[in-house]
């Protein structure tokens, strides 16, 4: 009995392993699929590069979105393809077909804004040979219809992407041209109706309708007057800005700040706090006694993709930081009225933390913005040795560690008569520090 149980269990295992042998046979025999993904420039198949109509001849099977599927009718011909645009569906569709070699479409240049790197990551563990077809950019054939070069344009996809009205208003006030891939939500009348909106009603904007195709249209106008323009759905946007002041080091000098008596950090002072609070690009940071807002502005100038908050409770300078900050194309300065530590309360968690004033609510003000965020990054500027003792204490009782101070003594030559004197300001404390989970 137990040697006819060893025999089947024996003969069990040879049939698994007999099994197994030829499913690894077949699948060395099984020819590797091959995969095009094509770049098929703007859309009409003039501009279709002989590279990808070969591929397109060789392909068994085409997959793309039905306006591309149209576009190169005339090269896949009567070869079965879908309309498939989800990178997870075209996945599946081409892991269960049988065909070999398959072209997947893809509008303008893979390598620009383009699905194919998705496809490409989601791929990466499927057994295809997998190669990438170049196109023409949109943005390449339109600087060509107007006969001008691209390659100092700032380049913007919106398609399909979550951009803020204030992200888009930055882009145009800070470049001197913005090329825009335009979404159906964030189309070409919308973004002229929002500069419009925002004080750039005179910026020159041109928009391409359809570009390579017959009925291509290339319209020039204001950002007013094309607001009230229908545009077709497939269209692309220049917008040229000559207004732009450029700040490479993201330093503003005192005299391009509107002051109205307003208090202002000087730009030394400015150059010092800024460097010790180690911004991001993506950072969120308050900037509490914002008095004219220089120190939000210049926030925002490292920070470009980033939220700034200036918290500021008198009144009469809010519409003043509002202005220097729209006049430097930073609208992603929101101003935030009212004393801190209340004002703070709907902010989200910040990531640095400026105190250029406190109004003697400094205690309360560390504890609040260190609960938000224990480890923030925190700089305090004082110009009196009372300030600085009892910032030191609170950074020391509030688990702050990587605390400096610095003094900063400037003096700067003015002129008298014919001669130029060296003029010193009161000396300033900065004072920073990193927070840490600590004990309160």
């Amino acid at each position: 009995m137990e040697e006819m149980e060893k025999m089947e269990k024996m003969e069990k295992t040879e049939e698994t392993e007999h099994t197994e042998e030829k499913k690894a046979t077949e699948q060395r025999e099984k020819p590797r699929k091959l995969v095009y993904l094509i770049g098929t420039g703007p859309g009409g198949d003039a501009l279709i590069t002989e590279e990808a109509r070969k591929a397109l001849l060789e392909s068994s099977f085409v997959l793309g979105s039905p306006r591309l599927l149209d576009s190169c009718a005339r090269f896949i011909g009567k070869k079965p393809a879908r309309p498939v645009i989800d990178p997870r569906k075209i996945i599946d569709r081409i892991a269960q077909g049988d065909y070999p070699v398959w072209a997947v479409l893809f509008s303008g240049d893979t390598g620009a804004y383009s699905g194919a790197a998705r496809l490409v990551s989601l791929a990466r563990e499927q057994p295809w040979e997998m190669r990438t077809l170049s196109g023409i950019s949109s943005w390449s054939y339109f600087a060509a219809r107007l006969g001008r070069s691209w390659d100092e344009e700032r380049i913007v996809s919106l398609h399909g992407r979550e951009v803020k009205q204030e992200d888009l208003l930055g882009y145009a006030a800070r470049n001197s041209a913005t090329f825009f891939l335009t979404d159906p939500r964030l189309s070409a009348e919308y973004i002229c109706r929002t500069l419009a909106a925002n004080g750039m009603g005179d910026l020159r904007v041109t928009v391409g309708e359809r570009l390579s195709y017959p009925d291509e249209r290339i319209t020039e106008g204001t950002a007013a007057v094309l607001g009230e323009t229908a545009f077709n759905p497939l269209n692309v946007v220049l917008v040229e800005n000559p207004r732009v002041r450029e700040y490479p080091c993201g330093a503003v000098p005192d005299r391009d700040f509107l002051r109205d008596g307003s208090p202002l950090t000087k730009e030394e002072i400015r150059s010092i706090a800024l460097g010790k609070m180690r911004l991001q690009d993506r950072s969120v940071a308050y900037d509490i006694g914002a008095g004219s807002g220089s120190v939000a502005c210049e926030m925002a100038l490292r920070a470009r993709h980033g939220r700034i908050f200036a918290v500021e409770r008198n009144p009469s300078r809010l519409d003043l930081i509002t202005r220097n900050s729209r006049q430097l194309g930073l609208y992603h300065v929101r101003v935030v009225s009212g004393s801190a530590p209340e004002a703070l309360a709907g902010l989200p968690p910040p990531d640095q933390v400026f105190i250029g004033g406190s109004s003697g609510n400094l205690a309360s003000i560390i504890e609040t913005v260190r609960d938000k965020n224990p480890r923030l990054r925190l700089v305090i500027t004082a110009v009196s040795l009372e300030t600085l003792t009892e910032s030191l204490a609170l950074l020391k009782e509030g688990a702050f560690e990587d605390i400096e101070i610095t003094q900063a003594s400037i003096s700067k030559a003015v002129k008298r008569g014919d001669y130029y004197l060296m003029e010193g300001a009161n000396p300033v404390y900065i004072i920073s520090a990193t927070g840490t989970v600590g004990n309160d």
